[in-house]
């Protein structure tokens, strides 16, 4: 009979330790923890990429502008934490690759136009981007080759 534990079985056949069934679940929910977290995060690179956009044009109120710089450094603030969150759960190195693979796919569309929201339609420009209103949008990029 083969010793066998919920973190490893030892397969007398080969001589190979080999995951468990504990190990195996643990993996699997580590891997659907993160992308849970890279979601967020492609939500947050989103709401930045888009009140920058905002921010920036010439059209908007000064009032509106400056309320929309305060949203973004939460916005970037937000989201460096979130890196650090991934880096200290996971490891830097995923992170960093999280991180730049985020960047890379999360985008505007390259058509139509995206206004900013009135005072009329949103009260404060905080809800704009407040996680359970809105699902993150995502344009991915074709592999380069």
């Amino acid at each position: 009979m083969s010793p066998f534990t919920l973190e490893q079985a030892f397969d007398q056949i080969t001589g190979v330790d080999v995951p468990g069934p504990a190990t195996r679940f643990i993996e699997e929910k580590q891997e659907e923890l993160l992308a849970a977290e890279v979601e967020e995060l492609a939500a947050l690179r989103f709401g930045i990429v888009l009140t920058a956009k905002w921010e920036s044009d010439p059209e908007e109120e000064a009032q509106h502008r400056k309320e929309l710089r305060v949203e973004l450094e939460s916005l970037r603030a937000r989201y460096y934490d979130k890196i650090d969150q991934v880096a200290m759960t996971f490891s830097v190195a995923i992170a960093m690759k999280v991180k730049d693979e985020v960047e890379r796919r999360v985008a505007l569309p390259l058509r139509g136009h995206l206004a900013p929201p009135s005072r009329a339609d949103n009260n404060c420009i905080g809800n704009l981007h407040s996680e359970s209103e809105r699902e993150p949008t995502q344009t991915k990029r074709p592999p380069q080759t």
